[in-house]
């Protein structure tokens, strides 16, 4: 990844749009990054990351809701059962 000041950036724009299309270029002001050039490749991958980390956090939050619910459905025995005994009550009806 590239690092260049905001002043040599400006005086260097052309090449930093041929470089930002195969690495990150950070432009620093005051020795602080500022702002960084990347390809639109790079954008739209970043873009399309963000929406399915978006869509796995609403799903999640689906089966947390659902779970919750669900707890309350169940009488106490039955929220005392244990995964084993589970699957042993369902190999039992079978």
């Amino acid at each position: 990844m590239m690092q260049i000041t905001s002043a040599d950036a400006k005086n260097r724009f052309g090449e930093l749009l041929d470089r930002a299309q195969r690495e990150a270029v950070v432009i620093t002001r005051h020795g602080r990054p500022s702002a960084v050039m990347i390809s639109v490749g790079e954008l739209e991958s970043l873009l399309a990351l963000q929406e399915s980390r978006k869509k796995q956090q609403s799903a999640l939050e689906e089966l947390q809701e659902f779970f919750a619910r669900s707890d309350k459905l169940l009488s106490p025995a039955a929220q005392k059962l244990s995964d084993e005994d589970v699957e042993r009550l369902v190999a039992e009806a079978r």
